[in-house]
């Protein structure tokens, strides 16, 4: 169906509208543009010098602070420094030693006593000395040591009596992975 003639020509003469999306868009990035471009200089301008200011105080306070603490008393507090710093890594690498004597405690015998104990975490190996109410018991400690898993090897390094108590010296050789298994079983 056609368009009457009137309408037709109203049509042709009347302006061609473009949607307003251009213009809004338009408007919004360039006012989002200037309120950056005004955030920056702010910042530029404004806050970077204050910041700058607060950084020379602090400067001049510190150097103030310095010259009231004599440089031998600095040296020694430097020095101090050193060595807490020194002894902080030293306690981060260190091999937890403690869970071993919870082991420890756990694997001996009722009637075997220990009277030294001696740990060398180079090659895994614990020296221990202790005392035992007969050979029985003495053996039964042997016995049960060897039997663990955790334990590659054990030395004698001796055995005596005294009438009454044996005393021995064994050394243990621990498995290389033993610590992994004590530090993660403990957390």
């Amino acid at each position: 169906m056609a368009l009457p003639q009137k309408a037709a020509d109203r049509l042709a003469r009347s302006p061609q509208r473009t949607p307003g999306g251009f213009r809004q868009l338009f408007l919004l990035s360039s006012t989002l543009f200037f309120i950056s471009l005004a955030f920056y200089f702010g910042l530029d301008f404004g806050y970077r010098p204050y910041l700058e200011g607060q950084v020379e105080e602090l400067k001049n306070r510190m150097d103030n602070l310095a010259r009231q603490i004599p440089i031998e008393e600095q040296v020694e507090i430097t020095n101090f420094y050193s060595q807490i710093v020194n002894l902080q890594k030293l306690l981060a690498d260190h091999t937890p030693v403690s869970p071993l004597f919870s082991w420890l405690e756990k694997n001996t015998q009722v009637n075997v006593y220990y009277t030294d104990f001696s740990f060398r975490a180079a090659n895994n190996s614990i020296f221990i000395s202790g005392i035992a109410e007969s050979l029985e018991d003495f053996s039964e400690q042997l016995l049960v040591l060897e039997s663990l898993p955790e334990v590659e090897k054990t030395n004698l390094g001796g055995i005596s009596s005294d009438d009454k108590l044996w005393t021995f010296d064994l050394e243990l050789n621990l498995t290389p992975t033993f610590f992994d298994q004590i530090a993660t079983s403990n957390q």
